[in-house]
């Protein structure tokens, strides 16, 4: 599937090209469009459902180039390129393409549906509810996707050759947990292998570049070490709770190719997180080295040792485990994502309703797939003798941050949709490009503070004082005080999380809130009264909901 990931609120600009695709329209005689998720510059993704004879019935995702693109060669050719590939890739732990076809002359891409969330949205809810991911269950989840990425990485063709297949973009958002514990990898769109006929620029570096290894960044020849090594930083992550790279090195690509090329070690998992136990710290510390050549030399060696660490635990997780926590995380989410598809598959939602549904139907968006020139990088850029970062001294300090950041912590239906929702085609450069620094760039200057007025000279007492200090002042009454007036409180605020069955539409004080379910909808504290309507269903009728100020209130109503 394709992961549901919603384009950025609040833009207007995100409203996107005219298209010619409609709900309920079918396409290749039996998918039935449903919904535009999603979009970015070069495709569009729907949710859909498949039908058969005898009534046969499923949820797919539909991804189709744009129509505006549609006419350039390069364009349309990577996007046959992943078909093909996503064709061969069967493995259970990988997402499927269930088929692909033309809609007027526009190739489309068919994948299957999932109900999960990506690692990433697991260790953000992780984060939040203050706790903390366990460490065996990500193992769990890494080993797993390492199983699936080892059978992509020695596919052969059907000539029997070998097709060198590199996922180049391995992050917590391409790896998916559903709900019934199973692993996903997900989007081989930027993915490299020997037949593909899109032709990619040395120069171009695709990718996550946090997730990089040293010689991805530097556009080496790739091989699948260079996912081993994006593995053991997802690893590292997922079992220390905080990222590998500062906020200040994920933002500048150049920093983080200075860090992987000093000498020494990358941080290590176990000194900022102590319950981390020594031999998996071993082990992620192999997948992280940043010579290829002391690194695993294939995944199947990783998950070979995963498994083995794994295998020695007191209770080894299974997917069994992997879905109690995900139920014990996201039941909520899980059945508003239910209740939002039986909606859509009615044909009743309305365009802006679905839209406002992006975020029940998927996670937030990630950080998209950088492309990054490295013909135009400085010729310095590797040269470490006047940009050396000790390692000790930024172990020290990253293990001091991430104390304090331990301490905070005790830490779609989400189909293979839109992992990259604002660049909806893998192969193209993502609207968050690594900017280079200019080297004449000036560091703005905080603004001076303006300058203090001169201190008055003490004046004189007046004459009345010294006479007033000698002859008893007269009777006075005393006037009252000025009673500042308080500051009215801002009213407090709470959200609201309603559902109904049949669906309606909520007014507060004459005004429309929208279409159940509504999702942590911003309302005033306090009791409110809500009327819901359905004329269709002739439902109206109004109901009293206590929302407490910082809380979230559910309401759930059957007519």
């Amino acid at each position: 599937m394709y992961a549901l990931c919603p384009a950025p609120k609040a833009n207007p600009m995100l409203l996107g090209p005219p298209v010619s695709w409609q709900p309920m329209k079918v396409i290749g005689g039996r998918f039935t469009l449903l919904g535009r998720l999603a979009f970015g510059g070069m495709a569009e993704v729907w949710l859909a459902r498949q039908s058969g004879p005898q009534g046969f019935n499923r949820m797919v995702v539909v991804k189709r180039v744009l129509e505006i693109r549609a006419h350039e060669p390069e364009v349309v050719q990577m996007f046959v390129d992943e078909a093909r590939l996503g064709g061969l890739l069967t493995h259970p732990n990988i997402v499927q393409t269930v088929d692909f076809g033309e809609d007027e002359g526009v190739p489309f891409i068919v994948l299957e549906y999932l109900f999960g969330e990506t690692l990433g949205a697991l260790a953000k809810t992780c984060r939040q509810r203050v706790r903390e991911l366990p460490i065996p269950l990500a193992v769990r989840i890494v080993s797993d996707a390492t199983l699936g990425l080892s059978w992509a990485h020695e596919l052969k063709g059907l000539d029997g050759r070998a097709m060198g297949i590199v996922h180049r973009d391995i992050s917590p958002q391409n790896l998916l947990v559903t709900y019934d514990g199973v692993v996903k990898v997900l989007d081989f769109g930027i993915a490299r292998s020997v037949d593909r006929a899109s032709y990619t620029d040395s120069t171009q570096v695709r990718g996550r570049v946090t997730y990089m290894s040293p010689e991805q960044l530097s556009a080496q020849p790739l091989d699948q070490r260079a996912d081993v090594f994006a593995l053991g930083v997802v690893l590292w992550e997922a079992v220390t709770g905080t990222p590998l790279y500062s906020k200040a090195e994920q933002a500048d690509a150049l920093v983080v190719m200075k860090l992987l090329s000093t000498e020494g070690p990358l941080p290590s998992a176990r000194e900022v997180n102590p319950a981390v136990p020594e031999e998996l710290d071993r082990i992620i510390a192999r997948a992280l080295e940043k010579d290829r050549e002391r690194r695993y030399a294939t995944s199947a060696q990783l998950h070979a040792a995963l498994e083995g660490w794994l295998r020695r635990q007191p209770e080894p997780p299974n997917a069994l485990a992997l879905a109690g926590l995900m139920v014990d995380l996201f039941a909520d989410r899980q059945q508003e994502r239910t209740r939002v598809i039986q909606r859509l598959s009615t044909g009743t939602a309305t365009p802006k309703w679905t839209t406002s549904m992006v975020d029940v139907l998927g996670t937030k968006a990630p950080a998209t797939a950088t492309a990054t020139n490295v013909a135009k990088m400085p010729a310095d850029a590797l040269d470490t003798s006047r940009h050396a970062v000790p390692g000790p001294a930024r172990r020290q300090s990253r293990s001091a941050m991430a104390a304090v950041v331990l301490l905070a912590l005790s830490a779609a239906a989400v189909g293979y949709a839109m992992i990259h929702a604002t660049d909806a085609s893998p192969s193209a450069p993502a609207a968050g490009v690594v900017q280079e620094r200019r080297a004449d760039e000036e560091q703005k200057q905080p603004e001076a503070l303006p300058p203090a007025p001169p201190a008055r000279p003490p004046q004189p007492a007046p004459a009345v004082a010294a006479v007033e200090a000698v002859a008893p002042p007269e009777e006075k009454p005393e006037p009252k005080p000025a009673v500042a007036a308080e500051p009215k409180p801002k009213s407090a605020k709470g959200r609201l999380r309603l559902d109904s069955d049949p669906w309606t539409t909520v007014f507060l004080n004459g005004k429309k809130l929208g279409d159940t379910p509504l999702v942590d909808i911003k309302v005033p504290s306090g009791q409110l009264e809500l009327l819901l309507v359905n004329e269709e269903q002739k439902i109206r009728t109004v109901i009293n909901v206590d929302v407490m100020p910082g809380e979230t209130t559910v309401k759930r109503l059957q007519f």
